[in-house]
């Protein structure tokens, strides 16, 4: 599933969903949100798991495959988390986005 950023948040690419520091990123390049949405970022994501950290809005995470810069013009392809309320607020578990195993 695809997804633009939507929430007004820029978004960091984590390897593990229970340890989130910067020493944890994948990429230290975050995903950076623009009301453009031929500007801003995105993500596509095969599944999402509700047994990463608790943050401010829980502890749902989408399991990131390829990262969209739109804003730099370029896409890379690292498997990561990212945060569900601050990509699209969960739109895309409403969606119907599959549950991960893990």
């Amino acid at each position: 599933m695809g997804i633009h950023l939507t929430t007004g948040h820029n978004v960091g690419l984590y390897n593990d969903y229970n340890v989130i520091d910067n020493a944890d990123k994948a990429t230290q390049q975050d995903l950076i949100y623009n009301a453009n949405p031929n500007v801003t970022d995105g993500i596509e994501v095969d599944c999402w798991s509700d047994k990463g950290k608790m943050l401010d809005q829980g502890n749902r995470w989408y399991h990131t495959k390829t990262e969209y810069y739109n804003h730099l013009g370029y896409s890379l392809h690292i498997y990561a988390w990212t945060y569900a309320p601050y990509v699209d607020g969960e739109a895309g578990i409403r969606a119907g986005l599959q549950k991960c195993g893990y």
